[in-house]
């Protein structure tokens, strides 16, 4: 770095000017860890709302500002670099600004040694993701926020299929009782009609909390064998009385195997 570079004497004021304006460019927080001094040099603080003249600090100044709950991780990787188990990383830690308030920051470092192997420093960029985490934080209540209104919704159909389902089965109940008393065609016809319509109607509840099931991925499709003909007869019968209505005639034609 240029620090390095202007206490060797090889760092010209004009050279300063030009690194120090690129790092402001960059809009990041950057920094050097020397783990020899156990001093840190920084860029860009004042964006955290420091003095814009604090551009050393102690290495116990950094770790006092890490959250405490994200303080373990930065240790351990940081560890890990002195061990030599890492020479790059990137963490995500919660770290204070000027007035004590916590921001969310990406921290990507690249670790140097010396030829024995022993860790220099560390350098590395400071990148606030406090806007990226609310996001994430946003998302993931978007998130459970479906998942409680599919339970509900799933919930609601249960009932309403139980409150619905109580009362059809009395009427298709009385239309049995019904069909088995004495009555003329065309009242065998109507109340087998109602009956019919029943049927349909407790099957369309179960329609319902299939698609219910299917929704929760609990839904199992299982093959059966059935009647087209007596399919197709029994949606004219539940069809019929609605098109009559609307002086439509439904006819049913044609042969189906079946």
């Amino acid at each position: 770095m240029w620090r390095k570079r202007q206490q060797e004497g090889d760092c010209t004021p004009n050279e300063k000017r030009r690194l120090e304006s690129l790092l402001e460019t960059v809009g990041q927080i950057t920094y050097e860890h020397n783990i020899v001094s156990k001093e840190i040099y920084w860029t860009g603080l004042d964006s955290l709302g420091f003095d814009s003249q604090l551009t050393a600090t102690p290495e116990q100044w950094w770790l006092d500002g890490i959250h405490p709950e994200d303080y373990p991780s930065v240790l351990e990787q940081l560890e890990s670099a002195r061990n030599g188990r890492t020479n790059r990383f990137r963490l995500e830690y919660r770290f204070s600004d000027a007035t004590g308030a916590f921001h969310w920051f990406a921290d990507r470092g690249i670790a140097h040694y010396s030829p024995e192997g022993d860790l220099l420093a560390v350098i590395g960029v400071f990148e606030n993701i406090q806007r990226q985490k609310e996001h994430e934080a946003e998302l993931v209540q978007a998130r459970n926020n479906a998942e409680t209104a599919n339970r509900l919704k799933t919930n609601f159909l249960g009932i309403v299929s139980h409150e619905i389902r109580t009362p059809m089965n009395g009427v298709m109940g009385l239309s049995e009782v019904l069909l088995r008393t004495e009555l003329s065609d065309e009242q065998r016809k109507l109340v087998t009609t109602i009956r019919e319509s029943g049927a349909s109607l407790l099957h369309l509840l179960d329609d319902l909390l299939d698609f219910a099931a299917t929704e929760a991925g609990m839904l199992k499709l299982c093959p059966v064998h059935f009647s087209l003909p007596q399919l197709l007869e029994e949606v004219q019968s539940v069809l019929a009385p609605l098109a009559a209505a609307r002086d439509v005639r439904l006819m049913l034609t044609g042969d189906v195997e079946e």
